[in-house]
């Protein structure tokens, strides 16, 4: 820990004050880009990167909004969109399973 040591002003030189230096507070997760990868989908998803390249080739994940040779990019809405859908039916397939 690093103790800072001044004197008060309007104090004589015996007194001291000492400032405790904090460490900085974490950074907050940053916000997905407005453009992600699918490494960014990953992490955003929390959908492994193998399975969201199987999605993909087989038709199970939207076109990329932004294709440029091998550089594919998705906006964040059109991921939002695509996944609310499929936590909605998600959902409803744990109702319907026996407990």
């Amino acid at each position: 820990m690093l103790y800072l040591t001044s004197p008060l002003v309007g104090d004589s030189c015996r007194s001291q004050q000492k400032h405790v230096a904090h460490p900085p507070a974490a950074p907050a997760a940053p916000a997905p880009p407005s453009l992600m990868t699918l490494r960014d989908i990953a992490t955003y998803t929390r959908v492994g990167l193998r399975t969201l390249h199987r999605w993909k080739s087989g038709g199970r994940f939207p076109k990329p909004d932004l294709a440029a040779g091998k550089v594919h990019r998705w906006r964040r809405e059109t991921v939002d969109a695509w996944v609310c859908p499929c936590c909605k039916a998600q959902a409803s397939e744990w109702e319907r399973r026996p407990q």
